[in-house]
């Protein structure tokens, strides 16, 4: 498969041979995506200046690490979908 995984926050980064993979799954799985910039200081934003392409890839959770913290269930369990499908064609 040749993917690594990390975790920094509420995201998930996948570095995988190129980005096509991440948004061939949301074709594949009809699903509506944005990319926008993020903050230097992930491991995903620091992976990526190294020349390692990592995408980030919401996992459902909303305010960590605070008092109103929680995770929308059903985002979660389409992350999981968008993870399967990009492995899937490995």
């Amino acid at each position: 498969l040749g993917a690594l995984m990390s975790g920094s926050g509420p995201s998930v980064f996948g570095i995988f041979e190129n980005e096509n993979d991440q948004i061939n799954a949301y074709k594949a799985l009809n699903i509506h995506y944005e990319f926008e910039p993020i903050r230097g200081g992930t491991d995903g934003a620091q992976l990526t200046f190294m020349g390692f392409p990592t995408p980030n890839i919401a996992t459902g959770d909303y305010n960590c690490h605070g008092r109103f913290e929680y995770v929308d269930v059903e985002e979660s369990e389409t992350v999981i979908k968008i993870l399967l499908e990009m492995v899937k064609t490995k």
